[in-house]
């Protein structure tokens, strides 16, 4: 079938079913509110083509080029995308639906309120692409690259991300609730209020890495690595962070309540202000860290290494300390009297 055939049975409102398209030669085509059942698009140029506000099913676009395209508002429903290119490419809210998208090239695409549902992601390429409030759903993600991609608003979920790549890209306001993200390079990357509660993130590598209020909620951190990093006002409640490198991080305001960092390496971190109360850092290497007005309430440090450490106003309130301290030193408060009073209303409150 030729182009111009395709395009009036489109214009007309026509279903186009079981049609074999394969290597049509159709740049810049005006396929724009067509629906296609079972059509085969394998190795079709369609350059720069016009399929705006489409339905797919079943399609093949093994293949294919559709380099500078525009796929907004269309559905793709159990369509075959291996190999295609997609460079460039326009997708504004447009739902992919139990597709196989293996070896797609979306590099420089431009992509806003995208989902991404029960689909196959193998080897995908998303290299300087602009993605905004895009959504993946019990999608397999394997080996996906996003390198040097300005991420907004993207939000997985469960999501074994394990062989997937953020070089070069800024991270803002991600979401990847309970992924599989262990040993993950982030190294000297900037992530903004992204959220990482319960995620899986053994070994991973934020080193150098700007961390504007990211939480790590409940998140499995251990030996992982935040030296240098700039991590101020960072959520880490029950986050477990055993045997992490955060030597030099920035975590001023940070907040750390029933964290565990036993053995941890805090050497020359700046915690000024930070909330560490009830949090377990048996073994923890605070030394020469500044501890400024941070709060250690209820928190147990046995044999912690505070040597160099710069106090002023840190509370310790009936933290344990047992083989932390030498000596007493300046700037430690040890006692504080309103939460004596605190605890003591809370008593007489529960004897009624």
């Amino acid at each position: 079938m030729k182009i111009d055939e395709v395009q009036a049975r489109v214009r007309q409102g026509q279903v186009l079913h079981d049609v074999n398209l394969q290597a049509l030669q159709a740049p810049a085509a005006q396929l724009d509110g067509g629906l296609f059942e079972q059509v085969d698009f394998s190795a079709a140029q369609l350059q720069g083509a016009m399929l705006r506000d489409g339905v797919f099913q079943g399609c093949r676009f093994s293949g294919a080029d559709l380099a500078d395209a525009d796929l907004s508002l269309s559905v793709f429903t159990r369509c075959e995308f291996g190999g295609t290119r997609l460079h460039g490419a326009r997708m504004n809210d447009v739902a992919f639906q139990g597709c196989g998208l293996p070896q797609v090239d979306l590099s420089a695409s431009r992509q806003q309120q995208v989902q991404f549902s029960q689909c196959l992601l193998q080897s995908p390429v998303w290299d300087e692409a602009w993605l905004e409030q895009i959504c993946f759903d019990r999608c397999l993600l394997q080996d996906c690259c996003w390198r040097g991609g300005q991420l907004r608003q993207l939000c997985f979920y469960q999501a074994d991300l394990r062989s997937c790549r953020f070089e070069q890209a800024v991270l803002d306001h991600l979401i990847f609730s309970g992924c599989k993200m262990q040993g993950l390079n982030f190294q000297a990357l900037e992530l903004q209020q992204c959220q990482f509660n319960e995620a899986e993130l053994e070994h991973a590598d934020f080193s150098h890495a700007r961390l504007l209020r990211c939480s790590f909620q409940a998140a499995r951190l251990q030996q992982a690595h935040f030296v240098q990093a700039h991590a101020p006002g960072c959520n880490f409640h029950q986050a477990c962070l055993d045997g992490a490198r955060l030597a030099g991080c920035d975590l001023r305001q940070s907040l750390w309540i029933e964290a565990s960092l036993e053995d941890a390496d805090l050497q020359g971190a700046c915690l000024d202000g930070a909330l560490l109360q009830q949090a377990r850092a048996a073994r923890a290497r605070f030394c020469g860290a500044s501890l400024q007005a941070a709060d250690f309430s209820y928190a147990r440090l046995e044999d912690a290494d505070f040597s160099d450490a710069r106090f002023a106003r840190t509370r310790f309130h009936r933290a344990v300390l047992t083989g932390a301290f030498g000596q007493r030193r300046a700037g430690i408060v040890e006692s504080d009297p309103e939460l004596f009073a605190a605890e003591q209303w809370s008593r007489n409150r529960d004897l009624g």
